[in-house]
C-alpha cells in the first residue's frame, strides 16, 4: 500500500482506490460515484479515506445507534466507541485522498489495527459511503498464517466455503439503490445476490469457525461448539 501511495503521489494522481483479492466491484462505477467521492474529501477536510464496501448485516444493531449520516448526505461516521470488529478510524480498503494521507499519516503502519489506533489518536475517521459499489465475497475459505490446516478445511468443507461471486447489480436496482433514502444504511445482504450461495443471514466474510456459526441449525451448534473448545484449549 506504501508503494502504490508513494506511486500515487510521484504521479501526481489525487485518490488511489484499495480493493482486495477476496473482494468484488459490483457495479458499474460512473461520473456520479466519483462526483461523490470529490464532494465527501471537499466536506470532510480532515478525512483521508472514504470505504466504499456495502456494510455487513451482522453489525446493523450498533449501527442503528452507533452510525451517523453526515450532513452532506453522502457518507456515514461511526461513533469513537463502536465496539470491535469494525473499525471506525481506518480501514485497508477504499479511496484514499493521496496527498493526506501522507501530509497526515506519513508512512502506514504494517497492520490495520495499528493504522486504526493512529488515526483515532489523530482524530481521523473513516466515512462509509451510502452508494457502495464493491464488497468482500461471502462466506469464502480462509488462511491462517498463510496455512490452511486440516481442522480448517474441514470447517470450512462443512461450512460450505468457497467462491460465490456476486451477480453484478442491474440498472433498476442500481437506480433503486441510488435513489433510496440514504438513512437506509446500505447492507449487502439487502442488495447483492451470490451466485450457488446457500443463503444465511447475516452473511459470514471472515472464513474458519465463524462461517460454520453464521450456517445455523445444527451446523452453527457444531461451529459455537468448537469455538468454546478452542476457547478452553488457548
Amino acid at each position: 500500500m506504501n508503494f502504490a501511495i508513494n506511486h500515487c503521489k510521484d504521479a501526481g494522481t489525487k485518490y488511489a482506490l484499495f480493493i482486495q483479492d477476496d473482494m468484488q466491484v459490483v457495479r458499474s462505477i460512473a461520473a456520479r460515484d466519483l462526483a461523490e467521492v470529490e464532494n465527501f474529501f471537499d466536506a470532510n477536510e480532515q478525512a483521508i479515506q472514504l470505504q466504499t464496501c456495502f456494510l455487513k448485516k451482522e453489525f446493523q444493531h450498533r449501527d442503528a445507534t452507533m452510525m451517523t449520516l453526515l450532513a452532506t448526505g453522502s457518507a456515514y461516521v461511526r461513533e469513537d466507541d463502536y465496539p470491535e470488529g469494525g473499525h471506525a478510524y481506518f480501514s485497508a480498503v477504499g479511496v484514499f485522498h493521496v496527498e493526506r494521507l501522507i501530509n497526515r499519516l506519513e508512512t502506514l503502519r504494517d497492520t490495520e489495527d495499528k493504522n486504526n489506533e493512529l488515526c483515532k489518536k489523530l482524530g481521523i475517521k473513516i466515512g462509509w459511503s451510502a452508494t457502495p459499489f464493491m464488497m468482500y465475497l461471502p462466506n469464502p475459505i480462509s488462511y491462517r498464517g498463510r496455512q490452511r490446516t486440516l481442522a480448517l478445511r474441514a470447517s470450512e468443507w462443512l461450512a460450505g466455503s468457497g467462491f460465490y461471486p456476486y451477480q453484478p447489480m442491474s440498472a433498476d436496482i442500481t437506480n433503486r439503490f441510488l435513489t433510496r433514502d440514504y438513512s437506509e444504511i446500505p447492507y449487502a445482504e439487502d442488495w447483492l445476490t451470490a451466485s450457488g450461495f446457500r443463503r444465511g443471514v447475516p452473511w459470514n466474510y471472515a472464513g474458519g469457525l465463524s462461517s460454520l456459526v453464521a450456517q445455523g441449525g445444527w451446523r452453527g451448534t457444531i461451529g459455537r461448539s468448537l469455538q468454546r473448545i478452542r476457547r478452553w484449549t488457548t
